[in-house]
């Protein structure tokens, strides 16, 4: 099976945030929140321990700049960091902003209905349109 993530890894496609060198920023294409992304290894690697020292606190320093551009771009009241690999073994990030109160971009609204659990996750796909003015509202404070 073919890793959906080393097929993207050089692409700039509707998903694509920023290019950090050893790691891409993308959307998450089910935009169940808004800013809902993940913090993608370019390299095939499934692991903490496939990683050297050097990569994870570039991570880490990316991950400062990401929490501060989704703050600063959509205002959430917490953010969740996982990191499973579980249905994609490539060592990646989920970045997820949570939301006390409903919130509305472009006309679409987003509920956090899990805000104190575990997030709940959704198929919901926004049109190109809203998922381009929502990278341009991110890339604006990265």
């Amino acid at each position: 099976m073919t890793c959906i993530f080393c097929q993207l890894r050089n692409k700039q496609d509707i998903t694509f945030v920023k290019d950090f060198g050893n790691w891409v920023f993308r959307l998450n294409l089910s935009q169940f929140l808004p800013g809902a992304s993940v913090l993608v290894h370019k390299e095939h690697k499934e692991g903490f321990t496939s990683l050297c020292e050097e990569e994870l606190i570039e991570a880490f320093r990316i991950l400062k700049r990401i929490e501060s551009a989704l703050q600063q771009a959509f205002h959430p009241d917490w953010f969740n960091y996982m990191q499973t690999n579980n249905s994609v073994r490539h060592f990646h990030f989920h970045i997820i902003p949570r939301y006390k109160n409903e919130v509305s971009f472009e006309g679409e609204s987003f509920v956090d209905e899990q805000f104190k659990g575990l997030p709940k996750e959704s198929n919901r796909v926004l049109s190109e349109k809203v998922m381009k003015r929502l990278i341009d509202r991110i890339t604006r404070f990265l």
